[in-house]
């Protein structure tokens, strides 16, 4: 069975939106941190090539694209830019770091849902419609 590119491709990234970059960066850091104290021991087990490094800092992880850190638009362009690469019809976001209140996570959701999501979602109803033609 051959695939369309982009099909059945789903995309996971851990999102952080602020009004500003360095105020994304600062709030992510913490979460960050925590998560890759806790993930990264295992991370080294699975791939013991990467026992020789230090853990990968929240700086690399948004340069890899597997972190998503600053303003809405900064977001939106990069997840597009994402998407002409990879072609993925699904999109798995993680608002939520460790330290976050609920309320916050909330907030990243509604940030996400109409900051972000509108720009992806044209994108996605113009490649269906497309693809029907």
């Amino acid at each position: 069975m051959t695939l369309r590119p982009g099909e059945d491709r789903v995309l996971q990234v851990q999102i952080h939106i602020a009004d500003s970059a360095d105020q994304a960066i600062r709030v992510a850091r913490r979460g960050h941190d925590e998560l890759t104290k806790l993930l990264w021991p295992n991370i080294v087990r699975r791939n013991p090539a990467l026992a020789s490094r230090q853990p990968f800092t929240l700086e690399e992880r948004v340069v890899g694209k597997s972190w998503i850190v600053g303003t809405p638009e900064q977001a939106r362009d990069t997840l597009l830019e994402m998407q002409d690469e990879l072609g993925f019809e699904a999109l798995v976001i993680f608002p939520h770091l460790p330290g976050m209140r609920r309320v916050e996570t909330l907030e990243q959701l509604g940030r996400f849902w109409s900051d972000v999501r509108p720009a992806l979602a044209s994108r996605v109803a113009v490649a269906q419609s497309a693809a029907v033609s």
